[in-house]
């Protein structure tokens, strides 16, 4: 059994930047540590194939990235597209409905990483019962969407706290259950 893990890096460095971060672009220790993920979800869910959405440009992508992105056996897909296409969301949902309507792959398992609702409806017609499905994401951020697939069985994750991607701890403002809430923190 497979775990396709489908990684929208564009939604996870605009969230980390934009919001988190005070609307400053992350350096590259800011952000997430990809090789921690890919061990968690390898560890949760068995054998993986890593794919790193990317947006390509006209100035095109950092071959130093794409480097890295294979080093860690992450296979980077770049597309490209109009101006005005969100060529990263189109091809996600494409695999998403790709891995929903392979019979091959009926029982792969599926971890999306990121924390746009515009793949909740086809991560929706994954959860047929014979795979397991997670979101990975800032917790805070991920759309409600998701949450309410909780009854049919999806798993949602938080980049810092549940998977620890992160070599610093991140200045969000974040809800925290009583049971957790530690006053020493701050």
């Amino acid at each position: 059994m497979t775990t396709h893990i489908l990684i929208d890096g564009e939604n996870i460095d605009t969230t980390l930047g934009n919001i988190i971060l005070g609307g400053r672009r992350p350096t590259s220790q800011e952000r997430p540590r990809w090789e921690k993920v890919l061990s968690f979800v390898e560890r949760e869910f068995g054998g993986i194939n890593p794919l790193f959405f990317l947006n390509v440009k006209k100035d095109g992508i950092d071959p130093r990235f794409l480097s890295a992105l294979i080093a860690m056996r992450i296979t980077p897909i770049q597309v490209s597209g109009e101006e005005s296409e969100k060529v990263v969301d189109i091809a996600i949902l494409k695999t998403l409905r790709a891995l929903a309507k392979n019979p091959a792959k009926q029982s792969d398992n599926v971890v999306l990483i990121s924390c746009d609702s515009d793949f909740a409806d086809a991560i929706s017609e994954l959860l047929n019962g014979r795979r397991k499905v997670a979101v990975i994401a800032f917790n805070e951020f991920i759309s409600n969407a998701f949450r309410t697939l909780d009854a049919k069985g999806i798993k949602i994750f938080d980049l810092e706290n549940d998977i620890g991607a992160f070599t610093f701890k991140l200045p969000r403002n974040r809800i925290m259950p009583l049971a957790t809430f530690d006053p020493n923190q701050f």
